[in-house]
């Protein structure tokens, strides 16, 4: 069992990582319009 904390911090990770790799589409995105 996850503690509140636990499962607080991991969701915050989870998602960051979603962030991180929504602003890599969002940069390769760019990168096909201008390119």
């Amino acid at each position: 069992m996850f503690t509140k904390t636990t499962s607080e911090k991991f969701c915050l990770q989870t998602e960051q990582e979603k962030a991180v790799e929504g602003d890599k589409h969002y940069q390769s995105e760019l990168q096909k319009y201008r390119g």
